[in-house]
């Protein structure tokens, strides 16, 4: 068989194998962490295409027009700076699949070739996992200044010390409505007993979750906690005996072990942190999020793309790679919120 002909049969069975594959794995990205998952399911994985950056509508105040009338009245029409933008900077991110000439020559048959392909992304599947969750926990490139190339994250979007992050481009120290609720306990370790008392834990979880539900927009619907705080929690419904009935079926169906609070699902992640919860193995921490007013971006020509094969002058090897484009933002801030046992200013 020729060279040209070799190639081509290589291109059709392992180029359409890995595409294959490629289709899913968006998917298989999202399921193996539960912020990840959860994000998905909440519909917030969603295209933004085309643009110098990604605008997000911004909603920070209300129409002042609304208002009661009869008949002939005349009807305000006064222009509202209620809705605006945020712009989140498009960031890259990459792998590569390599097929060395000799892994190529001992899988040359057609099923070897598809089992090759299949590991081969089992592979990258697993990489992109772990760096997107890596990228979730991270401050990342929430503005156009930040010199990261990495995709923003919770640690500045539901950040414990908000002015320090101009997410979107908005400078927080002045506009303050663009902070996130934070609530902290001034480095008072939470209690989860009832007593003479309530646990002070669970009073601050609730309080959170008050503060986020202020002004329109809902409730948050997410819950992401240290495997610390989930513990405490979950021990305190122990104590009450209400454990079993509150879960979310789907997401226990989905391997992530949860309970519900306030009629939100709250996860435990191991991979949580926040800037004052490093270790979330022994450091209580939570965070809310309110899905409709989070997104994961991404451009729907180049959302796990894959790129033709090349072979390098210098190497007996065929390489491709699979490239996302995209940025994870924040519309409504003030809807989202942190809890740490740190001392810190409270935003209500």
């Amino acid at each position: 068989m020729s060279i040209v002909s070799e190639t081509r049969v290589f291109d059709e069975i392992v180029s359409t194998s890995l595409d294959l594959y490629r289709n899913k794995m968006e998917e298989q990205i999202f399921k193996e962490n539960a912020t990840l998952w959860a994000l998905r399911r909440a519909g917030c994985y969603q295209p933004a295409d085309g643009g110098v950056q990604i605008i997000e509508p911004l909603m920070y105040g209300d129409n002042e027009t609304v208002a009661s009338y009869s008949g002939y009245d005349t009807l305000d029409l006064t222009p509202q700076e209620g809705i605006s933008a945020t712009l989140w900077p498009w960031c890259q991110v990459a792998g590569s699949v390599v097929i060395d000439g000799m892994s190529e020559f001992k899988n040359a048959g057609k099923s070897q070739l598809v089992n090759l392909v299949a590991a081969k992304v089992m592979q990258l599947e697993m990489s992109f996992q772990a760096k997107f969750t890596y990228y979730m926990y991270r401050a990342g490139k929430y503005s156009a200044s930040q010199a990261t190339k990495d995709p923003a994250g919770l640690l500045s979007m539901v950040a414990e010390v908000p002015d320090n992050y101009d997410v979107g481009g908005i400078d927080t120290s002045v506009y303050t409505w663009w902070q996130n609720k934070v609530l902290g306990n001034g480095n008072t370790a939470f209690t989860w007993v009832d007593g003479s008392a309530l646990s002070t834990g669970v009073t601050a979880m609730d309080t959170l979750y008050n503060n986020c539900t202020k002004k329109t927009g809902g409730s948050p619907n997410i819950g992401i906690a240290s495997q610390a705080l989930f513990q405490n929690y979950t021990g305190y419904l122990r104590t009450k005996q209400s454990l079993n009935a509150l879960t979310d079926e789907q997401a226990v169906a989905a391997g992530f072990t949860n309970v519900k609070f306030r009629g939100m699902t709250l996860f435990w992640d191991e991979d949580f942190r926040t800037a004052s919860c490093t270790v979330p193995g022994t450091t209580p921490a939570l965070i809310y999020l309110n899905s409709k007013f989070i997104r994961i971006r991404y451009a729907s020509s180049v959302n796990m793309k894959r790129t033709a094969w090349v072979t390098p002058q210098n190497q007996d090897a065929r390489s491709c790679l699979i490239l996302w484009y995209g940025n994870t933002t924040v519309s409504k801030r003030c809807k989202h919120g942190v809890l740490v046992d740190a001392n810190v200013t409270n935003v209500v």
